[in-house]
C-alpha cells in the first residue's frame, strides 16, 4: 500500500512539474529567446521560419498516421526508441517493451519490408539506431491487401532517409555511455553519379546490476496438493553486433534496382542461483534444493534482397520484382546443476542436465507487384508472393546423478530432430480511389499454405509422426474516409488478420532446464484468425493535432501459451514433486478473444518554444477458452506524457512519464508499471554537426518490481521479477561529417513477410 501510495504522489508531482513548465516558464523563457534571436541575423531566422513551418510532423491518411522524424529537431540527439515515445499509438513501458494501440502484437517492418534484426530483438536494436538515420516512421492502422494478412494491431514501419539529386558523401558517429550498457555505431553513405552506397554498423555490450525472481506456487487439489517456493538471482551478459549494406543505380528514370544485405550477432549470457523448498499439504516443509544453472544464447541471423523497379510510361504504371533470403542459425547451451540441502535426499529422480538445441530457419521470398493511377482518382494495385520457410531443431541432453562428480552420460531418450517446411502462395487485388472530400480502399488477399513435419531420427519410436496440413484464407480489407476541411479526416476502417505459429509454438522438445515446470511446443498449431473494426478521427495542424481511435477485435482459436498441472510421465521423469503431476506450460489454438479500445493521441505547441505530446489507450479486454474452462475480463490503460522545452544557452529539454496499468491474460494478469525520464540536449558547431545529450531515468527508483500471477483451478502461481537497473543514466555524443542528404534509392515496393508470431522466441523475453 507505500509503495503504491508512493508512486501516486509522484506521478502527481511529474504532472505538476511539466504543468509549470509548460505554462509559468514558457512566458520567461520565450522572452528570453525573442530577445536572443532579434540579435541574430534576420535572414537566419526567417529561415528557421520556412523549415519549422514547411510541413507539419504528423499526417494522417486513409490507412495510416505518418510521423516526420527527419522535420524533428530532437531526432539528432535521440535514439531511434526515445523517439518512438513521440509517435501517435506508440508507447514504450518502462520495462521499454513496445506497443502499438496498447497491443504487442503488431509486426516490425524497415523500410517497407520485414528487417530480421528489428524483429528478433527491437529493444536492443532500436536502443543502438540514431534517430538521425531515419526520415518518417509509419503507423499503419489498416494493412491493406497487399501486406501479408498478421498483426492484429497492424504494422510500425520506419523509413530511412529518403533520396535526393546531392552528391557527395555522409557519415554519422555516434557513441553512448551509462550506467548499465554502452553502444558505438556509425553510418555513411556516398552518392557517384546514379549510384548510391550506404553502410549502417553498431555494437552494444549490456550488463546490468544482478536482479532476482521469486515463485510461489500453491496446489488447490489433492493431486497438487502442497506448495513451492523458489528464489533466485541471476546476472545477464548481452553482447550484440549488427551491420546492413545498401545501394541503389538508377539507370533512368524508368528503371530503378536495389539491394540490401545484413548480418546479426546476438550472445546472451545468463547465470541464475536458485534455491526451492518443497512443502507438503499441511505446510510442513518437505525438502529444498539448490539450483546453479548457466545459459547462452547466440544467434547469427542475416538477410540480403534485390527489387528491380520498371516504370512503364507516365501513365502505364509501375512493375517491381522482388527477391529475398534470410537464414537465421541459432545455438542454445545450458547446464543445471543440483544440490540437496544438508541432511536431505529425498528418492526422487533427480539429475544433473546439460542441453544443446541447435535451430535454424531459411526463407526465400519472391514477389511480383504492379501499380497504376488512372485519371488521378483511380488506383489499381495486384501482385502475387511465393514463401518457401524451412525450420531445423536438433535438441540433445546429457545427464548425470544430482550431487555427484559422475562424468556427464548422453541421453538419447529426449533427443528430438525436428523439420518443419512451409510454402505460401498468395495473390491481391486493391482498389483505392479519390474524389473530392471522399477516399476509399478495398482489397481481396489469398493465402494457400501447405505445411509438412516430419522427424528424420527413428530413435523416438512412436511418439511423434510425420505429418501434414494445408490452409486457405481469404483476406478481406475495407478503409472509408472523408475529409473535413484541409486537416480533418473522419475514417472507418475494417480488416481481417491471420496469425501462423513460429518454431518455438511448434517444436515439441521438452525442455527441464527448470525442474519445477516442463516446458514444450505443440506441433499440432493451426494459424488463427482475428477481425478489426475502428472508427478514427484525424486532425493535425501545425500547433495542434488530435487522434481519436475506437475499436474493436474479434479473434476466435487464437493461438495462446498456458499452463496446466497434468501428468509428465510422457514427457519426462526430471521431477521434484514426487507425484504423479506437475507444472507443464505449452501453447493452443484455444482463445477466444474480444478487445474494445480507445487511443487518443495529443500534439499541442504551447508556445513557440514548448510542444506537450499525450499518448492515452483504454481497452477493456474479455478472454475466454472453452477448452480449458476459464474466463478472465477487465479494464487495461496506458498514459505518455512528453514535454520539450527550449532553454536559454541554445539548450533543448524533454521531460516525461508513462503509466501503465494490469494487463490480462487468460490464465491471470502481470502488474503494471511507471516510469519517468529526463533530458538536456546541447548542439555544438556549424549546423548542429555535434549534438550532446545528457539524460537521466527513473532517477530516484532503483528497483522495476513486476508481478505476475496465473491461476487455474489447481493452482496458483506468483511470479516476482525485480530488476535492479532502473535508474539510469548517461550520455550520447553524436558527429556529424560530409555533405550529403541523400539515402539509398528504394523501389516502391518490396517483400513483407509478416505472417509469423513472436511470442515464444527467446530473444523476444527479457
Amino acid at each position: 500500500m507505500k509503495t503504491r501510495i508512493a508512486e501516486s504522489r509522484t506521478v502527481r508531482l511529474i504532472f505538476m512539474m511539466l504543468l509549470y513548465i509548460a505554462f509559468t516558464g514558457a512566458a520567461s523563457a520565450q522572452t528570453r529567446n525573442d530577445t536572443l534571436s532579434q540579435m541574430r541575423d534576420s535572414t537566419v531566422h526567417l529561415k528557421e521560419v520556412q523549415v519549422s513551418a514547411s510541413r507539419p510532423l504528423i499526417k494522417a491518411e486513409l490507412d495510416r498516421i505518418t510521423y516526420h522524424v527527419a522535420d524533428d529537431p530532437d531526432s539528432r540527439s535521440m535514439t531511434l526508441l526515445e523517439m518512438l515515445r513521440k509517435v501517435p499509438m506508440v508507447t514504450v513501458e518502462g520495462n521499454d517493451v513496445v506497443k502499438v494501440k496498447g497491443s504487442t502484437d503488431f509486426k516490425l517492418y524497415v523500410n517497407g519490408k520485414p528487417n530480421t534484426m528489428m524483429s528478433n530483438k527491437p529493444t536492443e536494436m532500436m536502443r543502438t539506431i540514431p534517430a538521425s538515420t531515419v526520415r518518417k516512421i509509419e503507423i499503419i492502422t489498416n494493412p491493406g491487401a497487399k501486406y501479408d494478412a498478421e498483426g492484429v494491431a497492424g504494422i510500425l514501419n520506419i523509413i530511412t532517409l529518403g533520396s535526393s539529386k546531392l552528391e557527395g558523401y555522409n557519415v554519422s558517429l555516434g557513441v553512448g555511455v551509462m550506467n548499465i550498457a554502452q553502444s558505438a555505431n556509425v553510418s555513411g553513405l556516398a552518392k557517384v553519379g546514379k549510384l548510391t552506397l550506404s553502410v549502417t554498423d553498431g555494437v552494444s555490450y549490456s550488463r546490468p546490476p544482478k536482479a532476482w525472481q521469486e515463485t510461489e506456487r500453491t496446489g488447490k487439489t489433492l493431486s497438487a496438493a502442497g506448495q513451492m517456493h523458489s528464489y533466485s538471482d541471476y546476472q545477464v551478459k548481452v553482447p550484440a553486433h549488427f551491420m546492413e549494406l545498401g545501394g541503389s543505380y538508377e539507370f533512368d528514370s524508368r528503371h530503378l534496382i536495389s539491394m540490401t544485405a545484413g548480418v546479426e550477432n546476438y550472445t546472451g549470457k545468463s547465470q541464475t542461483d536458485m534455491h526451492t523448498d518443497m512443502y507438503d499439504g499441511s505446510g510442513g516443509h518437505r525438502y529444498g534444493f539448490d539450483n546453479e544453472h548457466a545459459s547462452r544464447n547466440r544467434i547469427n541471423s542475416l538477410y540480403t534482397g534485390i527489387d528491380y523497379q520498371h516504370t512503364l510510361g507516365r501513365h502505364g504504371g509501375v512493375i517491381t520484382l522482388s527477391y529475398r533470403f534470410s537464414a537465421v542459425p541459432s545455438t542454445v547451451t545450458s547446464s543445471s546443476l543440483y544440490h540437496w540441502q544438508k541432511n536431505q535426499a529425498p528418492d526422487l529422480s533427480l539429475r544433473d542436465l546439460c542441453t544443446t538445441s541447435d535451430l535454424r530457419t531459411d526463407e526465400h521470398t519472391g514477389q511480383i507487384d504492379y501499380t497504376v493511377t488512372i485519371g488521378g482518382k483511380h488506383t489499381w494495385s495486384v501482385g502475387a508472393k511465393y514463401i518457401h520457410r524451412s525450420h531445423k531443431s536438433d535438441n540433445g541432453e546429457t545427464t548425470r546423478t544430482a550431487g555427484t562428480e559422475e562424468p556427464f552420460a548422453e541421453d538419447q531418450s529426449p533427443f528430438l530432430s525436428y523439420r518443419q517446411k512451409t510454402d505460401i502462395s498468395s495473390a491481391y487485388a486493391e482498389y483505392a480511389i479519390l474524389h473530392k472530400q471522399i477516399s476509399g480502399k478495398m482489397g481481396l488477399r489469398y493465402e494457400h499454405s501447405s505445411q509438412k513435419v516430419s522427424y528424420p531420427e527413428d530413435n523416438l519410436l512412436t511418439r511423434h509422426e510425420s505429418f501434414g496440413a494445408q490452409f486457405d484464407n481469404v483476406v478481406p480489407s475495407l478503409s472509408i474516409g472523408y475529409h473535413i476541411g484541409e486537416t480533418r479526416m473522419l475514417t472507418f476502417s475494417y480488416a481481417m488478420r491471420i496469425s501462423r505459429p513460429n518454431i518455438w509454438n511448434l517444436n515439441p522438445y521438452v525442455d527441464r532446464t527448470n525442474p519445477t515446470v516442463i516446458k514444450t511446443g505443440n506441433p499440432d498449431l493451426t494459424t488463427s484468425s482475428s477481425h478489426n473494426l475502428s472508427l478514427s478521427f484525424n486532425s493535425f495542424a501545425r500547433r495542434f493535432g488530435i487522434n481519436m481511435t475506437a475499436g474493436l477485435d474479434l479473434q476466435d482459436r487464437g493461438i495462446i501459451g498456458y499452463s496446466y498441472w497434468g501428468n509428465p510421465v510422457s514427457l519426462t521423469d526430471n521431477i521434484v514433486t514426487g507425484e504423479n503431476a506437475t507444472l507443464i506450460s505449452t501453447y493452443g489454438n484455444l482463445l477466444k478473444r474480444s478487445n474494445a479500445y480507445l487511443n487518443l493521441y495529443i500534439r499541442w505547441a504551447l508556445s513557440r518554444s514548448t510542444i506537450l505530446n499525450v499518448n492515452a489507450n483504454g481497452a477493456y479486454t474479455n478472454l475466454k477458452s472453452s477448452q480449458l474452462g476459464q474466463h478472465n475480463n477487465g479494464y487495461s490503460s496506458s498514459l505518455s506524457v512528453n514535454l520539450q522545452k527550449n532553454l536559454p544557452w541554445r539548450l533543448r529539454m524533454v521531460a516525461g512519464c508513462s503509466l501503465n496499468s494490469r494487463s490480462l491474460d487468460l490464465q491471470g494478469y502481470t502488474e503494471g508499471s511507471m516510469m519517468y525520464r529526463l533530458m538536456l540536449i546541447r548542439s555544438f558547431l556549424k549546423d548542429d554537426r555535434l549534438t550532446v545529450t545528457v539524460y537521466g531515468n527513473n532517477l530516484f527508483q532503483n528497483d522495476l518490481r513486476i508481478e505476475q500471477l496465473t491461476e487455474t483451478a489447481d493452482f496458483t502461481n506468483r511470479f516476482t521479477n525485480v530488476r535492479r537497473d532502473y535508474r539510469s543514466f548517461g550520455i550520447n555524443v553524436s558527429l556529424r561529417i560530409g555533405k550529403l542528404h541523400d539515402k539509398v534509392k528504394r523501389t516502391s515496393k518490396s517483400i513483407s513477410n509478416d505472417d509469423v508470431i513472436t511470442d515464444g522466441n527467446p530473444r523476444n523475453q527479457k
